[in-house]
């Protein structure tokens, strides 16, 4: 047995068409609620076989018989290398029967949900002959995939092996963001492979940055901002947030199923849904809010002192980084309180 792996009980997939590598990491080493609902959900409604594999510090004895109950396998291992590690681990265990799956997904427990179909969205992103496709996607650093819900085609099974082959576990975040996250998109991109989201950042944004162009005192600003250096233009810095967060409103009213959990969780996020999250959401996944309503109390920190408003320097020219900021605020009041 690999050294890193500290138990590992792998179940039959037969009969399952894909295969899912959920990867997880619990502080407290308990599988919360809202893990099982995500593994029952995509159990039931993406037909996939399960690899549960997490890096906690223990792995309670009583998590492992329900687990196995639910057909899923389980691997523990050493808390090394993030998630893609983990994700690497559960295709090694099952790389010789890859044959009998037509799709593999990388999911992970940064989010809460599902609020939505995951069905509903995986019928439709069969059609659009995407071979490498996730919830959102993203601009920051390089065009990517957000690592948390990403689907893997049957055609790119071998490019699958050959990224993991070449793939360099380095321990620091960093990294696994370039290389990971990052990498792996751009990868299946250089190779020729069709990549992309069901709920695209382009898509989603652009309402966002017409408002901003179309407003009357900011138009003129807003239209040469176009030609400006890259530190002051509001369409790349539009282009360069994290959709999961500035965008999650217009992505949940979409269709998109998950929520991130740091979005929920931190108090320095608190600005950009202010609880508005519990509206938002439709209450017949009324068990999916209340077990999120439940982990979001037992994991967020205390907030010791007060929060200090960011402050800005500027030393290059004031008069345009001030206008360029009121252009920028004036965007993120309309993506959050749309």
């Amino acid at each position: 047995m690999n050294q890193e792996i500290i138990y590992r009980a792998l179940e039959d997939p037969a009969g399952r068409e894909s295969l899912c590598v959920y990867a997880s990491y619990d502080a407290k080493s308990r599988v919360q609620k809202y893990v099982y609902h995500q593994l029952d959900r995509i159990i039931d409604e993406l037909g996939a076989h399960v690899v549960f594999v997490t890096t906690s510090e223990e792995l309670d004895e009583k998590d492992k018989e329900k687990l196995s109950a639910m057909g899923v396998s389980v691997i523990h291992r050493k808390n090394i290398g993030y998630d893609f590690k983990s994700y690497y681990t559960g295709f090694q265990q099952f790389e010789a029967r890859l044959g009998q799956f037509r799709s593999i997904f990388h999911c992970n427990d940064s989010v809460y949900g599902p609020f939505a179909s995951l069905k509903s969205v995986c019928d439709r992103m069969r059609k659009t002959g995407f071979d490498v496709w996730g919830m959102t996607d993203s601009w920051q650093i390089n065009y990517h995939i957000q690592s948390y819900f990403v689907c893997f085609t049957e055609v790119v099974f071998e490019a699958l092996r050959e990224f993991w082959a070449a793939y360099d576990f380095k321990c620091d975040y960093d990294t696994v963001i370039h290389c990971g996250e990052v990498g792996m998109s751009q990868f299946m991109v250089e190779k020729g492979f069709c990549v992309g989201a069901a709920f695209p950042v382009e898509k989603h944004i652009a309402p966002y940055l017409v408002k901003v162009e179309n407003e009357e005192t900011n138009a003129h600003t807003c239209m040469r901002a176009m030609a400006k250096p890259r530190w002051y233009s509001i369409t790349h810095r539009a282009m360069t947030i994290n959709p999961s967060f500035a965008l999650w409103k217009p992505f949940c009213r979409a269709g998109n199923p998950f929520l991130k959990k740091k979005m929920l969780i931190d108090w320095s996020n608190q600005g950009l849904h202010s609880g508005d999250w519990l509206n938002v959401i439709d209450d017949k996944y009324l068990y999916a809010k209340s077990i999120t309503q439940a982990s979001i109390h037992r994991d967020r920190p205390a907030l010791v002192g007060r929060l200090k408003p960011k402050k800005y320097y500027f030393f290059v020219n004031p008069v345009k980084f001030l206008n360029y900021t009121k252009n920028w605020a004036l965007f993120m009041r309309g993506l959050v309180s749309d």
